[in-house]
This record gives C-alpha cells, structure tokens and sequence, in this order.
C-alpha cells in the first residue's frame, strides 16, 4: 500500500485492525530508506571536512545508486567507504539489509 495518509487513514478506520494489517510497498519503503542514508551524508561530512577529512566529498551518490551499476573502480573505493565507521555507512548497511 501507498504511505500517504489518504491511504493509511481509511483502511485503519474502517476495517478492524486495520492498523495493524497494512502492507506498504517496497518502493516507499524504498524511498523513505535512502532518505535516511541522504540525510545521514551531509554532517557527516560537514562534521569530517572540520577535522580536516575529505573521504566523503563527492560520493553522495555512491551511497544512493545501486551497487550493481557501479563501475569496478568505484566499486573497490566505495567498499573501503562501507566498512568504515561512519554513521552513513551504517545508515547504507540498514538500507540494505532491508531491502
């Protein structure tokens, strides 16, 4: 099912548990997760590029597209990125693991 509320409400008001028997589509589920990981990237970086770190410049959207489109180069450097400790690492890991 579609997350807008227009959706939600209805099916949670008039079947009986309604609630809690609502499915939503991969898609939004999707959506919503790389939005995590989007927001994730920026103080992150903000926060490495004061220490004087710029490992993160310019892989915004490495973190976003799909791993099976990436080149091999850039699939070798963004590893290096994932197993990093980095709070946008682990925002990527969960999006993963979810999907």
């Amino acid at each position: 099912m579609d997350m807008w509320d227009s959706y939600v409400a209805p099916v949670a008001e008039n079947v009986r548990g309604g609630g809690t028997k609502i499915v939503y589509d991969k898609f939004h589920i999707a959506k919503h997760l790389g939005e995590a990981v989007d927001k994730s990237t920026a103080p992150t970086e903000s926060y490495l590029r004061a220490a004087g770190v710029d490992r993160l410049t310019g892989t915004r959207y490495d973190w976003l597209r799909n791993r099976a489109a990436m080149e091999p180069a850039d699939h070798q450097a963004f590893a290096e990125l994932r197993r990093s400790e980095l709070k946008t690492a682990r925002a990527w890991a969960l999006k993963e693991t979810a999907m």
